[in-house]
């Protein structure tokens, strides 16, 4: 079993990074990833939930939720936003997240 602390330290992307990087951070995850949703009432096992700030609301205001409804990790959007140390499922840290959706879903769902 992973520890909480080495799960988590490397999952912060630097601003900048390149789309082989986000692959790569997507694979390192220590969960595999079967579904991944931007809606934390649609959140499952084996899925991630992706919180990012939207035009009404702000995603990452409902990653308890998400966990809550069976997310098995989280990508969130790093600006302004402290991840909570109580949440205890594998996160990745990814600047400007909504604009990364696409290449998010075509490594999930392998296209």
């Amino acid at each position: 079993m992973i520890d909480a602390p080495s799960m988590h330290a490397a999952n912060i992307l630097p601003s900048g990074f390149k789309p082989a990087e986000l692959t790569n951070a997507l694979a390192s995850l220590p969960v595999p990833l079967v579904d991944a949703t931007a809606n934390s009432r649609e959140a499952r096992s084996g899925g991630c939930f992706l919180a990012y700030r939207g035009t009404s609301r702000d995603g990452r205001h409902f990653i308890a939720d998400a966990i809550s409804r069976g997310a098995s990790a989280v990508l969130y959007d790093p600006e302004n936003f402290t991840w909570n140390e109580e949440w205890t499922v594998p996160y990745l840290a990814v600047p400007n997240l909504k604009s990364h959706a696409s290449q998010i879903a075509g490594y999930v769902y392998g296209h």
